[in-house]
């Protein structure tokens, strides 16, 4: 018998097996040379205000955490630098951030399932549009995100990421 697969809102007692899920990402993104995460983040921290606030999801097969990201519906700040190629408003934009997988689930199209459920809330709440930005170096990702039908619109710079590279490239997608 299969496991069950969901998304659920992320609970305090989930942050430690959150901060293993978020540890085994960053280690593959560093074996791809790619100094994303690279500075320690997303911080516990960061992930406990998306989980105080309600906006942190957790990717659930059988029991066991195996996935995390976080749905934001205000507005993210940084995409005020990408003028005239966004398609939708902001203010119906959701921005997904901190997608992880644990190695286990690695390459069985959980993640896949992960966004395609982060789209289904996004929708539910309201949003007709979801943004997501990945490093420039992340071809993986962006290989990814051009799969699930999100379109590039721009890069955006983060003064305030401790990331040598701190620039992201941004994607959109119509719900």
């Amino acid at each position: 018998m299969e496991n069950q697969v969901f998304v659920r809102l992320a609970k305090q007692e989930d942050l430690p097996r959150i901060e293993q899920v978020i540890a085994q990402a960053r280690a593959r993104i560093a074996c791809l040379g790619i100094d994303q995460w690279q500075d320690g983040s997303p911080s516990m921290e960061t992930v406990g205000n998306d989980l105080k606030v309600g906006q942190g999801y957790v990717l659930v097969s059988g029991e066991t955490v195996c996935g995390y990201f976080a749905l934001l519906t205000q507005e993210e700040p940084a995409y005020d630098q990408i003028k005239d190629a966004w398609l939708g408003e902001k203010e119906k934009s959701a921005t997904i951030h901190r997608v992880a997988v644990c190695d286990d689930v690695q390459g069985k199209g959980m993640g896949r399932a992960m966004m395609l459920e982060a789209e289904r809330i996004a929708k539910e709440l309201g949003m007709s549009f979801i943004r997501i930005d990945t490093h420039e170096g992340n071809r993986v990702m962006r290989a990814f995100l051009g799969k699930l039908g999100y379109v590039y619109r721009g890069e955006v710079f983060y003064a305030d990421i401790k990331s040598p590279t701190k620039t992201r490239l941004c994607f959109e997608k119509t719900l």
